[in-house]
């Protein structure tokens, strides 16, 4: 997002209920809700004022809309699956089991497959770069293209390339 205007500034303020309306009517609580519909709120006055085009419509619609695209992100953020984990104790009795616990019948890693497993992340590493290899465990970890091209600041198309050279490298030390 740009540093606005003064001109954009006053716009903002003097049309500000809009965000408040937005929260009320979607009953969303204004400690939660606010700082995330408020940069889809002054993009839209950014955006308004730059574009006489726009002009056309009410502010209002332009505002709406932009608040509802950022409340839907943030909700698909929140959504995906990485995020939803469910999480329970190794030590947590199974039901029906007369007191078996979950962590007596999660198998453990043969160390054998352990050990090869740390051994090809090791070459795997040799042939790629830190930014490369921090790239390549985000995506392990199930972190978007879009969320590591927002960690470094870049585009998508950026981090898919790294992604394919890393595929490449990996594919070669493979078929070695």
């Amino acid at each position: 997002m740009q540093t606005m205007t003064r001109e954009q500034q006053d716009f903002a303020a003097t049309n500000h209920n809009l965000v408040y309306d937005f929260l009320n009517k979607k009953h969303l609580g204004e400690n939660e809700y606010y700082d995330i519909v408020i940069f889809g709120y002054l993009r839209a006055v950014q955006k308004y004022i730059q574009r006489p085009e726009l002009h056309r419509y009410k502010f209002s619609t332009i505002a709406w809309s932009a608040m509802e695209t950022d409340l839907k992100n943030y909700h698909e953020y929140k959504n995906r699956p990485m995020r939803k984990a469910v999480c329970c104790s190794l030590e947590q009795v199974i039901p029906c089991t007369d007191g078996l616990l979950l962590g007596a019948v999660i198998p453990t890693h043969n160390p054998i497959e352990r050990f090869e497993d740390s051994l090809l992340w090791m070459e795997v590493a040799s042939m790629i770069n830190k930014k490369q290899m921090d790239i390549l465990q985000m995506k392990v970890a199930g972190m978007s293209e879009r969320e590591i091209a927002r960690e470094y600041q870049t585009s998508r198309d950026s981090i898919r390339n790294v992604i394919e050279v890393i595929k490449e490298r990996i594919h070669d030390l493979v078929l070695a």
